[in-house]
């Protein structure tokens, strides 16, 4: 499956390349299912790629933040912070509840202009997004991003081995999600309830070393 051909699911090459470029996984999506933009590197499809019934691989910068009215962004996060803190003083954050989360984030530096400079593939995600919003701790974001990362390899790894020799040559060498000017990971979370999206930024080795201690 991928563009230029006709795949058997739901996503046509008219769907992606005549509507708006993400209103082909809008019936996908609902008040608790969010959608999911992963970078990927090592890949850069000339045309969008359909890599599963409910999954595109965009293009470097096919994507613009205006497309999922972006609200924020670790960069955006760290000069926010640094003016709420002139303003509340640094009790005054803590007191909000996930301020900890959002400040781990806000420390990658992350912006957007960064984020949207690479592949990224979009799919569904199952988010709970009061605890997206209001994490208890960096882990809860981390976790989050994991769980995405995981689904995101999952449509890829379905892709039909021909068809991802043919389309996506170098994807088997991959990173999911990792920024590297900053060594750090990112993904944006879209509500297309709220219609609103979020770019949460950290480092996925500190989720694998806590999920390590908890396994011990």
């Amino acid at each position: 499956m991928a563009c230029g051909m006709r795949p058997s699911g739901q996503i046509t090459k008219d769907t992606i390349m005549f509507k708006k470029p993400l209103e082909a996984l809008q019936p996908f999506l609902s008040q608790d299912k969010q959608l999911c933009l992963l970078p990927v590197s090592h890949e850069d499809p000339v045309l969008p790629v359909a890599v599963s019934e409910t999954a595109i691989l965009f293009p470097k910068q096919w994507l613009k933040p205006s497309d999922i009215r972006l609200v924020s962004s670790p960069a955006d996060e760290a000069a926010e912070i640094t003016r709420r803190l002139g303003a509340i003083g640094l009790a005054g954050l803590r007191a909000h509840k996930g301020a900890r989360a959002w400040l781990a984030s806000a420390r990658t530096e992350i912006s957007s202009r960064e984020f949207f400079a690479r592949a990224l593939l979009a799919c569904p995600v199952e988010t709970d997004w009061d605890a997206f919003l209001e994490p208890e701790s960096c882990l809860t974001h981390l976790q989050i991003m994991d769980e995405a990362i995981q689904g995101g390899k999952a449509h890829l790894d379905g892709l039909d081995p021909d068809q991802r020799r043919l389309y996506l040559p170098r994807v088997k060498h991959a990173r999911f999600g990792y920024i590297p000017s900053s060594t750090c990971n990112a993904l944006l979370f879209y509500t297309p309830h709220e219609h609103e999206s979020y770019i949460v930024g950290g480092r996925l080795e500190d989720w694998y070393t806590n999920k390590a201690h908890m396994q011990v």
